[in-house]
């Protein structure tokens, strides 16, 4: 039996800074891993594409076994798993930092050609991926045309207006787009949620999710704009919220043949069960029940 859902993204190991000053070191994280959370609260066959290190089954290998999630997809091509800086501003804001150099992280970066010819069977892919042209002309040209819903989750370094011209030519070509506020002001130059969104509907978008933190986020099509509300939920740790929402979100869409209220409800509940502790949820066997529990809440509240 094919996998649901792929996720092309790195593994990383995250040592988080908070603005105060508070360290959290070794985590797992790594906008690829919390994607595959994500997913994998709505689903049993998930997968995941990666370039990792020799240390990969020594640090991680029990998580990923213990959670079902599908390694074909990963490649060893160095000594080390990326290992990251993530540092919080007393805004919110974030950056990280590669730990063994962007040379190394780049090495890391998974393209479609590492794909397992399976994979694109499956049902879903999220992309997390600036808006470089080889990268998504590899994609596109390897990609069957019976293949699942693709989902692209841009890059920070790709959210500039210099970027336009590159995010223009893709979006069309994809089926959903997830970003968040800070980004969507960043490559579109424009300041209200709305108009962001108007934006990159206009250059092709068939759905954009744009993601606000604590506001929800807001979900739109060309027929359809939605609020979706955060899962309330006691926040411990922000960082991954937007990659998990972004697998949740995949998944919903894909399992409820493309509505975006109950893709934005599967987006924002995957979010919640990631900031709920510092690096990934242990066991994401057994939440099923208890997520399906925050969409009927989520959705009793909208009423």
């Amino acid at each position: 039996m094919g996998l649901d859902y792929v996720i092309i993204s790195n593994i990383i190991t995250d040592d988080v800074v908070l603005a105060d000053g508070t360290e959290h070191q070794a985590l797992l994280g790594g906008a690829g891993t919390y994607a595959v959370s994500g997913a994998r609260i709505w689903a049993d066959r998930v997968g995941i594409v990666s370039g990792v290190g020799q240390d990969f089954d020594a640090l991680y290998g029990a998580w990923f076994a213990r959670n079902g999630i599908d390694c074909a997809g990963l490649t060893v091509r160095d000594l080390h798993t990326p290992h990251s800086w993530v540092r919080y501003a007393a805004d919110g804001e974030r950056t990280e930092t590669p730990q063994f150099g962007s040379e190394h992280f780049r090495q890391m970066e998974p393209w479609p050609i590492h794909m397992p010819v399976e994979y694109w069977r499956a049902r879903g892919i999220y992309v997390f991926r600036d808006a470089t042209r080889a990268y998504w002309q590899e994609l596109f040209l390897l990609r069957p045309a019976t293949s699942g819903v693709l989902m692209w989750e841009i890059a920070a370094s790709a959210a500039h207006q210099t970027s336009w011209n590159d995010v223009a030519w893709i979006l069309p070509q994809v089926d959903l787009f997830s970003l968040n506020l800070t980004e969507g002001r960043m490559l579109t130059g424009l300041d209200e949620p709305d108009a962001i969104v108007d934006r990159l509907l206009n250059a092709g978008a068939g759905v954009v999710a744009l993601r606000q933190g604590a506001r929800g986020a807001l979900v739109a099509d060309e027929h359809r704009r939605l609020r979706i509300p955060a899962c309330p939920v006691t926040v411990v740790d922000v960082t991954g919220g937007g990659n998990a929402f972004c697998g949740g979100f995949l998944a919903g869409y894909c399992e409820s043949a493309a509505d975006l209220h109950t893709a934005g409800f599967y987006g924002s509940v995957s979010a919640s069960f990631v900031i709920e502790q510092y690096g990934q949820p242990p066991d994401l066997r057994d939440v099923r029940e208890s997520a399906r529990a925050r969409v009927h809440a989520l959705q009793s509240n909208a009423l």
